[in-house]
């Protein structure tokens, strides 16, 4: 088991939820050009070309081209695709001419968790030759706009029923689309209900408002949202102009600028140490400047093995199988938390600290529980973390340490063991009968026993 490999699958976690082990900085903004992001910060970030950075807390600026209300309900169309995609609950919309429009709105998703929109009874489908026109029992709140496709069911004739996009939008309750094969109008299937529903897309989505605001919203409206292929994540910097700009590698189409409460993390205090000895120095010297960080340094504990063996019988023979080694190894990973107090005489100091360090007991899971680390033995993997304990480990004045164990188990087996070929040196030997003028023969052996093939 490597330290290294541990080591860095905390500094990949841990700054994602937390700054509290890291160097962060305020970013004043962050723009786009093709596909570079500069980022302009409040003070020097002393970052250097090549240098991993995470960045935090950017929202991406999607113009909305319309934004109508139906009832309770916000239809709003994006000038291009948005980054909501499924799991997504909440959107934040900014610069509608009505602050009922604005905010953090809860979108409509079905029971999966897709992005939903909700059905709108139909009271009648008339066709003059190829165009079919619906009238809808009420406001159904849709324009005319090209990337507004909507789903139709329960009507008769079955062609009818179709996903299709809108040929035009007359009336609040009127829509016409593109029917091929019948000169009938629609009437409702048997026990059914003609009902339209709008389908949503990556230009589409629907949010739940409140109040009356006028519709259509005006305004430059935008709708903000935080994902992981936008500004944010772990970014390698491709170049430093001044001592408070960078720049770093972005999809091309994302919005700009860039909005929110944005910052940098960068120069992670998360290392690995080979005894805790070591590690409070580790911890001294990075706070010797007046800076007092958090610290979380992981040390490799040694290797214990168990035997495993069985013995089986049919009351005549035994027949034992200890001769072929199969042993579990185990293995102990220690991360201490290191957490400067100060000098202070506050008496809830030590409490207040502690509830510090086991605030980060979920994203320190995140991290390790169930990592698989690679072995260099032959099943090449222990398995999955799992965690053995967590604990004051020691408190002063000046710092407070906790410590998180965790623990790993591999075989060791008949693999593992050195062949017989590769066990001895590689013996050649030269046999020759010599004849004597005595009627004897005699044998010479020439050989080298210390020669390895």
């Amino acid at each position: 088991m490597q330290a290294e490999q541990l080591v860095n699958q905390l500094k990949a976690v841990l700054p994602r939820y937390t700054g509290d082990f890291t160097t962060n900085t305020t970013i004043t903004s962050l723009t786009r050009s093709g596909s570079t992001a500069t980022a302009t910060t409040n003070v020097a970030h002393q970052l250097k070309v090549g240098n991993k950075v995470l960045i935090n807390g950017a929202k991406v600026p999607v113009v909305i081209s319309s934004l109508t209300r139906n009832g309770n309900y916000a239809l709003a169309i994006t000038a291009s695709d948005h980054p909501l995609i499924r799991g997504n609950i909440t959107v934040e919309l900014s610069g509608a001419n009505e602050t009922a429009y604005n905010g953090v709105k809860t979108l409509l998703v079905d029971k999966n968790n897709f992005l939903s929109a909700p059905s709108i009874e139909v009271e009648s489908i008339t066709i003059s030759g190829s165009t079919a026109t619906v009238t809808t029992k009420t406001p159904h709140g849709y324009i005319n706009n090209p990337n507004i496709q909507v789903s139709i069911t329960g009507a008769y004739p079955d062609v009818y029923n179709k996903q299709t996009l809108l040929n035009s939008v007359p009336t609040s309750t009127t829509f016409t689309y593109t029917v091929y094969g019948t000169e009938n109008n629609a009437t409702a299937e048997f026990g059914k209900i003609v009902k339209v529903k709008q389908l949503i897309n990556s230009r589409t989505f629907i949010f739940e408002v409140s109040g009356n605001p006028t519709t259509p919203a005006t305004g430059t409206i935008t709708q903000l949202s935080s994902y992981k292929a936008g500004y944010n994540g772990y970014k390698t910097i491709l170049t430093t102009p001044t001592s408070t700009t960078f720049t770093y590698a972005c999809d091309s189409n994302l919005g700009t600028p860039a909005q929110g409460s944005i910052s940098s993390r960068s120069n992670p205090t998360i290392t690995g140490s080979v005894d805790y000895e070591r590690a409070v120095q580790m911890f001294q010297s990075g706070n010797e400047f007046g800076q007092p960080v958090n610290w979380a340094v992981l040390i490799l504990g040694d290797e214990t093995t168990s035997k495993n063996q069985s013995t089986k019988t049919d009351g005549i023979s035994t027949y034992q199988t200890g001769n072929n080694i199969r042993e579990n190894s185990y293995q102990n990973i220690t991360l201490f938390i290191f957490i400067p107090c100060g000098s202070t005489n506050d008496q809830l100091l030590y409490a207040k600290t502690r509830d510090v360090a086991t605030s980060y007991k979920p994203i320190i899971f995140k991290a390790l529980l169930g990592f698989r680390p690679t072995s260099n033995l032959s099943d090449t993997r222990y398995s999955g973390l799992v965690s053995v304990s967590n604990g004051v480990f020691q408190f002063n004045s000046s710092y407070y340490v906790h410590q998180y164990t965790f623990q790993a188990s591999c075989w060791l087996n008949q693999d593992d063991t050195i062949d017989a070929d590769d066990a001895f040196a590689f013996r050649e030997f030269d046999f020759d009968v010599l004849n004597t003028d005595f009627n004897q023969s005699v044998m010479s052996i020439e050989g080298d026993v210390d020669q390895e093939n």
